[in-house]
């Protein structure tokens, strides 16, 4: 299943958990991949704003997809998204946002809330609701190259 999540939401409830910072991308983004790997499903993660010195633009990392709203919003950029779907109904829109989780569901896309979405990632239990298909196994060594910012040149 896709989830369309609102990554500065995201940031400051899985701070709360120890999964990144309260401002810190990369963490979250990173923490969210190891989490959301064999779990199965798509996840797109839409910041606010344009990308930083950690994401040239963006990018899919596995599982995970980050996108830059800039010079929207994020909320804008994921309401696009979800009325350019093809069955609103197969996406879930993670969001603590209740203007944007109303306006998701006047679209017909499923709303989650971030607690609720952590939740099924952290809990063990499998796969998330919905998921197909599996990622493969966690190349951790892929992972510390990449949010280190090293390379194999280093």
């Amino acid at each position: 299943m896709p989830y369309l999540v609102d990554g500065n939401n995201l940031m400051g409830r899985a701070a709360a958990r120890g999964l990144g910072g309260p401002t810190d991308r990369r963490g979250v983004v990173a923490a969210l991949a190891t989490l959301a790997a064999g779990r199965g499903g798509r996840f797109t993660v839409v910041f606010d704003g344009a990308p930083d010195a950690h994401f040239a633009g963006d990018v899919a990392l596995g599982p995970v997809r980050v996108e830059f709203a800039a010079p929207r919003s994020a909320d804008d950029r994921i309401l696009a998204r979800v009325r350019a779907a093809r069955n609103p109904r197969d996406l879930t829109v993670v969001t603590d946002d209740r203007a944007l989780a109303a306006a998701a569901r006047g679209l017909g896309a499923r709303v989650a809330g971030v607690n609720e979405f952590l939740d099924r990632l952290t809990s063990g239990g499998g796969r998330t609701a919905g998921a197909k298909g599996d990622t493969g196994p966690v190349d951790v060594a892929f992972w510390e190259s990449y949010f280190s910012g090293r390379t194999d040149d280093d």
